[in-house]
């Protein structure tokens, strides 16, 4: 991550008057799809490494590539209080959608990966605490995400993508609505 030290500062003034961007401690949790949140560990500063792997095992079905196709990872960074209870800091949303498609490297089929920097939307609770006057959906800074799926799963959307078409075709002799 890379928080903005300023931004970082003025909160820790008002919130921790003796700490320093530094000195801070955070974490980061993972939302995805109906898996229990996961904690990175701890960084340290203004400029954290958190160097964490989570891993997630979901069965290829309609309902997780709806998911992967109209949905986010919702990651939160933390800040480590004084008395170890975690203040949420910013939220990172990351579309997953790109997960959806294999790439051809080579000779071999490899599973899509995101692999970026996103921007880390201040929570509301550090907008309210912080003396200047910021707009909603102003930045803390940013935090670098790798994903990627274990597997290549081409094969699966293609199952899926001619199962809705059956299911398409089926609803629509019966007057029903197609799948979205």
């Amino acid at each position: 991550a890379d928080f903005d030290k300023a931004i970082l500062a003025d909160f820790l003034g008002s919130y921790m008057p003796n700490s320093r961007p530094e000195d801070i401690l955070t974490i980061v949790t993972i939302a995805y799809y109906d898996h229990n949140l996961q904690p990175s560990a701890e960084g340290k500063g203004a400029k954290p490494r958190y160097g964490t792997s989570a891993s997630f095992r979901n069965v290829m079905n309609g309902p997780y590539f709806d998911y992967l196709a109209n949905s986010s990872a919702k990651l939160e960074i933390h800040l480590a209080g004084p008395n170890k209870e975690h203040v949420l800091l910013g939220t990172v949303q990351v579309p997953l959608q790109r997960l959806t498609t294999s790439g051809v490297f080579g000779s071999s089929l490899r599973p899509s990966e995101i692999e970026d920097n996103y921007r880390i939307t201040l929570a509301a609770g550090v907008l309210d605490v912080v003396k200047k006057q910021l707009p909603r959906g102003a930045e803390l800074g940013s935090l670098r995400v790798a994903m990627r799926l274990r597997k290549p799963i081409d094969g699966a959307v293609r199952d899926i993508k001619q199962l809705n078409q059956v299911n398409d075709a089926t609803r629509m002799s019966t007057g029903g609505p197609p799948t979205m």
